[in-house]
């Protein structure tokens, strides 16, 4: 067992990025890394949209990103989100400014390994300490700084970290199979039916709330009703692209009341996120999802038999359909958000449903190897987190 321990800040800077004001934002210069330019596998999504003078950098140079940096989410408009993300830096990224959603963990050069420290980091009990040191919708480096680090030569450090990078490799080559599922579904679509913003097979143009028998968003106050088993508590954090997740899922035992049964979700309900930095995300309800009820950040769209669910989640998941709309529409710059009368609103394409249908089956086939993909990816994911776990226990 491990016994000799230090504090993270004995080993590591530890501070806030720095965001620029809309003025100081230019549209050429040093880089800018927000939240969204890293994906949620971990990598950097390839280009920036955010930059500032040189002038700007100098002053906040401690928050340039070095190559070995890594970066937590530090604040988001849901506190469940703080600390979800961690990002190991690569060079792609080097010498960018990190903005003030990000908390920096900067290792001491020959004191602690970056590679040893960013596994650390995701280590399911020290992520849990990270996120249960949340105040707020913050994390401050004062008290990250105290977290407790096993205290290990340099050449320790590199022998674990190249083990745990081994089978990080694996992992993230299940992921990356899972991510190409999706793409040839997503290819399937557009060939089937267009670019959604030029539209140049000419389907007819219709709001939504046309083709809605109901629409709603969750309300607050759901924590008092969490229980180890139950109905599903669906939050914005479950709401991924086109899916729904399975992992870190909640539970509830909600009162039977008018405000419980209004949340209730019914198969083939399309599930959008409208508030936070998750908005945008969508997925369809399938039976497999059970009795289940929603958070204050995720809506219900209800549809009559004139657009199927999987149509409307993958049209309102492309860049050039839907997630424009939402860009387009969305208020508040600090804390964005959708209304049910801007979801009425949207406008979608209306192809002939045998052509919908056609989607749904291929959908539907692709949705048993997703299931199965996503499976195996989970089952690493598990093997993972229990390697790194031996790992900090000094079992490796």
């Amino acid at each position: 067992m491990m016994s000799d321990i230090v504090e993270l800040s004995a080993r590591a800077w530890v501070q806030n990025g720095k965001t620029p004001s809309r003025s100081e934002q230019k549209d050429s210069g040093v880089p800018v890394l927000k939240i969204k330019d890293i994906s949620e596998s971990g990598d950097f999504v390839g280009s920036f949209d955010s930059f500032v003078d040189e002038a700007f950098a100098e002053q906040y140079s401690s928050r340039r990103i070095k190559t070995g940096d890594i970066l937590i989410l530090n604040a988001a408009h849901n506190a469940d989100y703080v600390g979800s993300k961690i990002y190991r830096c690569t060079l792609d990224v080097e010498g960018a400014i990190a903005t003030g959603e990000w908390l920096m963990i900067r290792p001491v050069p020959k004191r602690l390994d970056p590679d040893f420290a960013y596994f650390w980091c995701t280590s399911g009990k020290i992520n849990r300490c990270i996120r249960d040191m949340v105040k707020g919708i913050h994390l401050y480096p004062k008290d990250v700084g105290r977290l407790p680090l096993p205290e290990l030569e340099l050449d320790e450090q590199k022998h674990i970290a190249a083990i745990l990078d081994k089978a990080d490799t694996i992992r993230r080559k299940r992921a990356k199979t899972l991510q190409l599922t999706k793409d040839f579904l997503r290819s399937t679509f557009l060939e089937m039916f267009g670019d959604p913003m030029t539209n140049p097979k000419g389907w007819p143009i219709h709001r939504l709330g046309d083709h809605l028998t109901f629409v709603t968003s969750g309300s607050r106050g759901w924590a008092q009703y969490y229980a180890s088993t139950g109905a599903r508590f669906l939050r914005s954090l479950d709401v991924q692209m086109n899916h729904i997740s399975d992992s870190d899922a909640v539970f509830v035992n909600p009162p039977d009341s008018a405000e419980t049964r209004r949340t209730l979700v019914r198969p083939n309900d399309v599930l959008l996120t409208i508030t936070g930095s998750r908005i945008g995300r969508v997925a369809p309800v399938d039976s497999s999802v059970g009795e289940a009820y929603i958070s204050q950040h995720v809506a219900i769209l209800r549809l009559n038999d004139s657009i199927r669910p999987p149509f409307l989640s993958m049209f309102l998941s492309e860049a050039r359909g839907g997630q424009h709309q939402i860009r387009r529409m969305q208020y508040g710059q600090t804390k964005p958000g959708l209304n049910l009368e801007q979801l009425r609103a949207f406008e979608i394409p209306c192809p002939l449903l045998p052509m919908q249908d056609q989607f749904c089956s291929i959908w539907n086939k692709f949705d048993v190897h997703t299931q199965h993909h996503a499976l195996a990816e989970q089952q690493t994911e598990n093997l993972f987190n229990s390697l790194v776990q031996r790992a900090f226990r000094g079992e490796l």
